[in-house]
Order: structure tokens, then C-alpha cells, then sequence
């Protein structure tokens, strides 16, 4: 653990806060760890249209938004498990029915391990989905376990604010969710990235 003034040095408002410092994942370099309730991974059933659950960091929002604008590199990794449970539904245009949304809290056009914009899966931006005219493997939308996932890495999206699903109402529709922490670092000379 390592306190950290993620404003810098107290010219702002933010009180300074604890952390966890990585400092084996990146070579050396240290990496802030921020972790949050929503970590396991958890069955999400029950609903047709998109229903979310809200992540609470071990800091405050405000300060996790702070240390993201000022780290040069921040990840998070983000899964859904599904069983005929889509995440873009095709009758209404395939708008995304589970997805995750960024920090304004509005949803994004894209899933773990795509670009922005890409309205996309890892493998929609490798062509390696369940079924090639898809962009998710969860898109196939049959009675078969399919997982996407991915880091996601923009850093203005990040952090994640909150996971939403829908389409696990039906029968036979399921899905799990995973959201890991957040991890930021940047240059060796940056103290405030070295945990």
C-alpha cells in the first residue's frame, strides 16, 4: 500500500489516498492498482432490456478519474459470459443490450479488447467470432457457453462506471460478468505512477 496525491502535490482539492502498488506486472514499473466490489465474477439473470450494477472503488470516483487523466497508460479488463444472451440486439438496430458504461456513464460502442467506435468484440476486430458475419461471440445468441473479453484501454472511457445486461430473461438465457480492477502506470520518472 502507498499513499498517492493523484491531483498533484496538493495544488488541488482531492486529499491524497491509499493504494495498492503492482510493482511486478510491468517490468519494474509500478502500477496503481484500484479495486473495487464488483471484482468476482457474478451471474446476472432476469432481464430483457439493459439493467446495470453500479462499481465503487476503493477511492472515490472523482479520485480514480484523477489518476487515470494523469497516468500516461490505464487498463481494465472486462468479460461476459453468455448463454443466448446477446450483447447487441439486432431488432433494434444491434444497439448493445449489454455492454458496460464509461465514466460520463453512458454505454459504449464497444466491448474488451475492441476500439471505440469499432461497435465490437475482440474477436469482431480479428475476425475470429462464433460466426463470421458477427463482431461478438456473444451475437450468436444459441444454446451454446460463449465468452467475450478483453482489456479495455482508452483511458477517456476509463474508468468503467457500471456493467449492464439484458436479454437473460428468457428460459434458457444466462450470463456471467467480470469486471477487474483498474490499473494505471506511466513513465519511470512519474512518482505518482511507481505506487
Amino acid at each position: 500500500m502507498a499513499e498517492i496525491d493523484v491531483d498533484g502535490s496538493g495544488m488541488f482539492t482531492l486529499e491524497p489516498v491509499q493504494v495498492f502498488c503492482d510493482m511486478e506486472a510491468e517490468g519494474g514499473v509500478g502500477v496503481t492498482v484500484v479495486g473495487h466490489d464488483q471484482e468476482d465474477r457474478q451471474r446476472l439473470q432476469g432481464a430483457e432490456s439493459a439493467v446495470g450494477v453500479v462499481i465503487n472503488y476503493n477511492i472515490s470516483f472523482e479520485h480514480v478519474t484523477v489518476l487515470v487523466d494523469q497516468s500516461e497508460y490505464c487498463k481494465q479488463y472486462v468479460s461476459w459470459e453468455c448463454y443466448a444472451a446477446l450483447i447487441h440486439n439486432p431488432k433494434e438496430n444491434f444497439k448493445a443490450t449489454t455492454g458496460w458504461l464509461d465514466r460520463t456513464g453512458k454505454i459504449a460502442d464497444y466491448f474488451g479488447g475492441a476500439d471505440p467506435g469499432s461497435k465490437s468484440c475482440a474477436c469482431g476486430m480479428t475476425n475470429t467470432c462464433a460466426e463470421e458475419h458477427l463482431k461478438c461471440n456473444c451475437d450468436a445468441n444459441d444454446n451454446v457457453w460463449r465468452k467475450d473479453d478483453g482489456f479495455l484501454t482508452y483511458k477517456d472511457d476509463l474508468p468503467v462506471y457500471s456493467f449492464v445486461s439484458g436479454d437473460t430473461d428468457g428460459k434458457n438465457e444466462d450470463g456471467y460478468k467480470q469486471i477487474g480492477p483498474l490499473l494505471c502506470h506511466g513513465k519511470d520518472d512519474n512518482p505518482l505512477n511507481n505506487g
